[in-house]
This record gives C-alpha cells, sequence and structure tokens, in this order.
C-alpha cells in the first residue's frame, strides 16, 4: 500500500492530474454533505487506545504482570530455601505456559464491558448533540439565514393605526420581506425608511427603544453563533467609542438644540416639525425650567448618555454596522430563501421538506469519480438560452412553469421609479407594497383600489384631480336637492335659502 501510494504521487507526468482527481472527490465529498460535523483526531486516537489488544500484546502483558506476579524478590522470608526454589519454578512454568481460548475470550469480554463502562470524556455525549442541534432554530438552517419573525412581530405591535373616511381603524403593516430589506435603515429621508409611522408623534416611544434592544440583541447572538472566532464585544466598543465622538460633536449648544437635521428638543424630549415654532419653543419658560433642572443632575455626565433620544441613536447604529458589516449576505440570502418558497406550491414545499428530513448523512463513495466531474462541469456552465429564472437548485426553471406564471411578461411601474415586475402576480401584489404606497403618498394620491393597474404618474394624477372634480360637484348636487320654502311660498335650494335668510330678506 505504501509504496502504491509513493508511485502515485512520484509521478511526474500525472502528478497535476492526480492532484485534481483527489480535490474533486474532496469537493463532492463536501457537496454531499454540507451538514456533516467534523470528527477531531483527539477521538480518534482515544478509541484506538481503547481498541481491543492484539494476541502477541496480549501474551506480552499477560508475561510481564506474571513476572511482577511471581518475582523471587518478592517472597515472603518466612519461607525455607527449598520452598522458595518451587515456588520460583513454579512461576517459571506459569510464565512459559500458553494461554487458551477461553482465557482469550474472558478477557476480551471483559475489556469490552470495561469498555462500554468507562467512556472518555473527550467523547461526545448526548448533551452535547442536543445541545448542538438546539443551536439554531429551524428557519435558521444552521446559520444560513437569519429568523426576525418575533421582531417583526413586534414592528407590526409599534406600527400606528389611522383612520379612514368611516372611522375604523385600519392597520399599515410591511411585509415580512421588505422588512428584511429595510430593518436596518433608519435614514428618515430615505424612501426605504419603515420607522416614519412609529416615530411620527413627537415623543420618542419606549417600546421603540425595546425593540432596537430585540434586535441588536438576535444579532449579537447570531454573529456569536455563526462567527465564535470574531471578537464582537472589541467591534461593538470600537463602534461604541466612534458614535460618542460623533454624537458629541453633532450635539453641542447651551440651550438644548440638537444637530440641524432633525428639530428635537433633547431636554424636554420633544420633535417638532418647523423651525420658527423650535425656536420660539428655545426660549419659552418650560424649556429654560428644563435645562436648569438637568444642569442640576448632570453632575459632570453628559446629559445626552441618559436620553432616550441618544440611547435610541447608538442602537441604531449598533444595528446598522452589524448588518451592514458581518450580515449583509446572511440576510440577502434569506430573502431571496423567502421568495423562492412563496413561488413553491404546497406539495413542492412538503417534498423538499421530506427529503430534507430523509436525506441520508453519508452517500455513495464506491464511484471513482468521473461522474462527480462530469456535474461539476455541468454546474459550472449552465445552458440556459432563454435565461430563465433560476430555481432552489441553482439550476432554469422548467419553460412550462416560466410561461405558467406569466413570467416571459415584464410589467414597467413608473411610480415605483420604473421598477420592472416579471409575472402578472408580482405586479398585482406590488400596488399593495410599501414602495408603491410611499411613492403615492408622495404624490398626495390615496392608494386606494380606484388607482390598481395605474403605473405613470401623469394617469395618477390625472384620475386624481378627475375624482375630486366628482365628488365636489356631488356636493353642489347635494346642496341643490334640498329645497326649503318661505312663509310667502317661493321655493329656494338649501344655499340661497340659508344666504337670504342671514341677510335678513326672509
Amino acid at each position: 500500500m505504501k509504496s502504491k501510494e509513493l508511485e502515485y504521487k512520484t509521478d511526474s507526468q500525472s502528478n497535476l492530474k492526480n492532484f485534481y482527481t483527489q480535490l474533486s472527490e474532496i469537493t463532492n465529498f463536501h457537496r454531499r454533505n454540507p451538514g456533516q460535523q467534523l470528527e477531531l483526531m483527539e477521538l480518534e486516537f482515544s478509541r484506538f487506545k481503547l481498541l481491543p489488544e492484539s494476541k502477541k500484546e496480549r501474551l506480552r502483558r499477560q508475561k510481564l504482570v506474571n513476572s511482577a506476579k511471581y518475582d523471587k524478590s518478592g517472597l515472603t522470608f518466612g519461607h525455607t530455601k527449598l520452598e522458595k526454589e518451587i515456588l520460583a519454578k513454579k512461576a517459571q512454568l506459569k510464565n512459559d505456559q500458553p494461554l487458551t481460548m477461553q482465557d482469550i475470550k474472558a478477557e476480551d469480554q471483559q475489556l469490552m464491558l470495561s469498555l462500554l463502562n468507562e467512556k472518555p470524556a473527550c467523547f461526545y455525549t448526548a448533551i452535547d448533540e442536543e445541545r448542538i442541534k438546539n443551536l439554531f432554530s429551524g428557519v435558521e438552517a444552521l446559520g444560513k439565514f437569519v429568523d426576525l419573525n418575533s421582531q417583526y412581530a413586534e414592528f407590526c405591535n409599534l406600527h400606528t393605526k389611522k383612520n379612514d373616511n368611516n372611522g375604523d381603524a385600519q392597520e399599515e403593516n410591511i411585509d415580512y420581506i421588505d422588512y428584511l430589506r429595510n430593518f436596518d435603515k433608519f435614514d428618515p429621508s430615505g424612501e426605504n425608511f419603515i420607522y416614519r409611522k412609529i416615530l411620527e408623534h413627537n415623543k420618542i416611544s419606549n417600546k421603540y427603544i425595546v425593540y432596537l434592544e430585540s434586535v441588536l440583541g438576535y444579532l449579537k447572538e447570531f454573529v456569536g453563533k455563526t462567527r465564535p472566532l470574531f471578537d464582537l464585544d472589541e467591534f461593538i466598543s470600537r463602534a461604541q467609542s466612534e458614535f460618542d465622538e460623533s454624537y458629541s460633536k453633532n450635539n453641542t449648544g447651551s440651550n438644548g438644540a440638537t444637530n440641524t437635521n432633525t428639530l428635537y428638543c433633547e431636554y424636554c424630549d420633544k420633535q417638532f416639525e418647523k423651525k420658527v415654532t423650535f425656536e420660539s419653543h428655545l426660549t419659552g419658560k418650560k424649556h429654560v425650567k428644563a435645562v436648569a433642572k438637568r444642569q442640576q443632575v448632570q453632575d459632570g455626565v453628559g446629559a445626552s448618555a441618559h436620553s432616550n433620544k441618544y440611547r435610541m441613536e447608538f442602537l441604531q447604529t449598533q444595528i446598522s454596522r452589524i448588518t451592514q458589516e458581518l450580515l449583509v449576505g446572511t440576510v440577502a440570502k434569506t430573502v431571496s430563501a423567502i421568495e423562492r418558497k412563496q413561488a413553491l406550491t404546497i406539495q413542492e414545499l412538503n417534498k423538499e421538506a421530506e427529503q430534507y428530513l430523509s436525506s441520508p448523512e453519508t452517500s455513495d463513495n464506491d464511484n471513482d469519480g468521473v461522474d462527480d466531474e462530469e456535474d461539476d462541469e455541468d454546474s459550472e456552465h449552465i445552458y440556459n438560452p432563454l435565461k430563465l429564472p433560476l430555481g432552489w437548485d441553482g439550476k432554469p426553471i422548467p419553460f412550462w412553469l416560466y410561461k405558467l406564471h406569466g413570467l416571459s411578461v415584464e410589467f414597467n411601474c413608473e411610480i415605483c421609479g420604473n421598477y420592472i415586475y416579471r409575472g402578472r402576480k408580482a405586479f398585482d401584489n406590488h400596488f399593495q407594497e410599501a414602495r408603491h404606497s410611499y411613492n403615492m403618498k408622495k404624490l398626495g394620491i390615496p392608494n386606494t383600489r380606484t388607482f390598481h393597474d395605474i403605473t405613470k404618474i401623469e394617469d395618477a394624477v390625472t384620475l386624481w384631480q378627475k375624482l375630486k372634480k366628482q365628488k365636489t360637484v356631488e356636493v353642489n348636487k347635494f346642496d341643490s336637492f334640498e329645497e326649503f320654502e318661505d312663509s310667502e311660498g317661493n321655493v329656494f335650494n338649501r344655499k340661497t335659502y340659508e344666504d337670504l335668510k342671514r341677510q335678513g330678506l326672509l
């Protein structure tokens, strides 16, 4: 075996070919077994030590034990010289006597019992296995995806309710995919700012800060599980020092004014919409009392460190940095996986779950690797002349499925910034998504069912003007519908009657 291995390695002509053959075998093995855990060599050595010994090793050990047991120097002083010689000859005969098969079986059985009863501490126990299995949730898939469902539920509960024309409360929630795309974006001037409804009140809610702490806590825990060698504490401390420096620069002033981007009074914990109101507030009695009270409590420590605004901005900065620097690829993979699952039917989802549960831990290793190399070459060069979308396996979806969902038809929405939607289903769903609703709100148009299938800005504005005119005409018709009669029997409409009565002509 050793000579074959040396000949295999020293062959200069096929040296590189042999290397790539072994490399392909290794990559194919890991591709077939993505979730297989690495077994340490220490465990193999410890198991090798506890293996049953060979016959030669057993005989050698028995001779050492017998020689130590019947050593001449170990005889007691109570024996005579003749008795010592007799005992020495018996010991020599017993050492030279071979072991029988019955003795060997008894020793093997005793050794196996000791192996079963005494397990080394370095072995992988059932408790460790259960702990590692419960380390990630099913959605996280051993650290491939993030699971922010509980945080998304908290976010939906924080959303303020809006009254419609009838006075009924309607709650505008963002779906989970849009939440994953924008949960780490905290720029109020951005189009993807999903916290505008939460922060539209003057006071910063404590529930919103608790929500941010929940998101940051999960991200820290996830990074600690997926990247155990990464120094997360050092990363957090460095980010905190940088944030404190920028916060102290942007929040300077004796009258409680913060940065120019937000009209927020730190001492009164109040947000203003207009600059004139904010400046008049700074000279008010209530604000002066709040500044004096805060200065008494400070004791040399910056008051901003204890305010809700400081805590909110600090948490937002930490969430943005961790997501954008450490988990940007993981969040994108999570969004892609959710979109893929939404495109599957119930039968396909059940089949995929059955395949995942019944997938064998080991694969066939008897092949010579030729078929695996061909599969790798096919996967590297995918033939996709029709530019079909890729499925969950990384290959183009069938053409019949492509035509069934109408993915060949593209819909362009000018209101969404000329965003292209593939398929009628995605196009219909996007009218209730955050991007379209926000852009309609910027145009000053309510996102109702009336504006469904309208994608151009000019058409939407024209229709809204027409609807407003129709409403005014209906109001005028309603005013002229009621008739009033004076004492002389003259008939007037409601508006004319009230005007004449107000002037005292009736």
